[in-house]
């Protein structure tokens, strides 16, 4: 099979999700990157189901869901492997659940790579989680943004930011970081609380990347933890 960028625009429907596994299964290591873009409120769990089962080459897969909150694929079987070939994932989603992370630690074990851009349409929580135990990321991207953003207005009334990180190589550790002095980061312990927090629970890290209404905090930020 020639490599060609190819843009299926499809209903929805498991009739024509049907079709597209079939021509999945003709080529099943030939498809190395995939882009799925849905619209509204869709079930998308039966055509993600069969892009990762048919798509035994699938390095890279982005998911694009506009229109509600992004849940975990429903796996009948607990801490299934659903794809043992993606490497890199990327998550551009509405107001994304903590417990899809933690699914997707366990059905992608050689994840390296993951990109979360999460669009929120009232504040940002103060406390977003990532706890996928099983996931060694060489990259971690997280770009968070909100409704209430106003670009070119006033500046956001949060200055730090603090990060909670567990990793097999280490116990949690505190850092603090701020938006003034970006890609520097602290490691403290006081029992203070700031405005945001980020809680990451990893098998190991490398660097992180994190974003909050377009304004870097971090950009790869080396941790080797």
């Amino acid at each position: 099979m020639q490599q060609d960028n190819i843009t299926w625009i499809m209903n929805n429907t498991r009739e024509n999700t049907d079709k597209l596994t079939e021509l999945y299964k003709k080529y099943p290591h030939a498809i190395k990157e995939v882009y799925m873009k849905t619209f509204g409120n869709h079930e998308t769990d039966h055509l993600l189901r069969a892009i990762l089962s048919e798509c035994k080459g699938l390095e890279k897969l982005t998911c694009e869901k506009i229109g509600e909150a992004f849940s975990p694929i429903e796996s009948p079987v607990s801490n299934q492997i659903l794809s043992s070939s993606l490497i890199a994932l990327r998550l551009i989603v509405t107001e994304i659940q903590p417990e899809a992370l933690s699914v997707y630690s366990y059905a992608f074990p050689e994840l390296r790579n993951l990109i979360i851009e999460s669009f929120y349409f009232d504040e940002i929580p103060p406390v977003f989680e990532i706890d996928m135990s099983k996931a060694k990321f060489s990259h971690l991207q997280i770009h968070l943004d909100s409704d209430l953003f106003i670009p070119d207005g006033c500046e956001s009334e949060v200055k730090e930011v603090v990060l909670e990180i567990t990793s097999q190589k280490s116990s949690p550790t505190r850092f603090l970081t701020n938006f003034a002095a970006p890609n520097q980061m602290k490691e403290f312990t006081a029992n203070k609380e700031y405005g945001r927090k980020f809680v990451i629970n990893c098998a190991d890290i490398d660097f992180l990347s994190l974003s909050i209404d377009k304004t870097h905090v971090l950009k790869k930020c080396p941790l080797f933890l």
